[in-house]
């Protein structure tokens, strides 16, 4: 972005604290005063106080989540191919998707590919591989039509998927999974797509936060 010949200063630094009623923002060494406040902060993942999720999710919020989550699954297949136990390598070979919205389904795509092709690399049966989408709605992509959301359920089964709908997750403690009804699956990978709120700054400038943590 080009601010050459414009009236605009360009300020890179973080902003730690606000008083909105003075119309002033506090960074770590800095003071500015502000006439009109416009925030661009986006949003962030929400767990919705589901125990053990935050802390043991992966999310796909920024490239560094993605890069973190890249290396955790190709070290899951390389552990894989060097575990003798076979509980152990089932559940290192499990890979669970929270959440059957776009983002979800878009994920569990890259899975169907990516993990038939770390198969080949690691030398593993692709049967071994368990992928898994939990969603607590009745159905997977609840925004378009019943019968294009039908349409790419089938296309996931087809390709080995496991498609769990009307089954939210209760409980996330590393090793396990628990399902709403009491169904546990067992994996070291949860990826968490299942929702957003509003980035957590809003709150602690003193904005008044509505339903799902949005902005009055």
């Amino acid at each position: 972005m080009s601010l050459e010949y414009t009236k605009v200063k360009f300020i890179q630094d973080k902003i730690t604290r606000a008083d909105l009623e003075n119309k002033r923002l506090f960074s770590k060494d800095k003071i500015y005063d502000f006439d009109y406040l416009i925030l661009g902060i986006g949003s962030e993942p929400a767990f919705f106080d589901i125990p053990g999720l935050e802390e043991n999710a992966f999310t796909l919020w920024s490239l560094d989540d993605a890069k973190k989550l890249n290396s955790h699954i190709r070290a899951s297949f390389k552990q894989a191919s060097e575990e003798e136990n076979e509980e152990i390598r089932k559940k290192l070979l499990t890979f669970v998707v929270g959440g059957g919205g776009y983002t979800g389904i878009e994920t569990m795509g890259e899975l169907i590919q990516w993990t038939k092709t770390l198969c080949k690399e690691y030398g593993l049966d692709r049967k071994e591989v368990r992928l898994v989408v939990a969603e607590a709605l009745p159905s997977i992509l609840t925004t378009l039509s019943e019968k294009s959301a039908k349409k790419a359920t089938r296309y996931l089964q087809r390709k080995g998927v496991e498609v769990l709908t009307g089954s939210a997750i209760t409980e996330v403690n590393g090793q396990q999974i628990m399902l709403d009804g009491g169904k546990a699956i067992n994996t070291n990978t949860l990826i968490w797509t299942g929702g957003i709120r509003t980035n957590s700054l809003a709150k602690e400038l003193g904005l008044s936060l509505g339903r799902k943590n949005q902005i009055v």
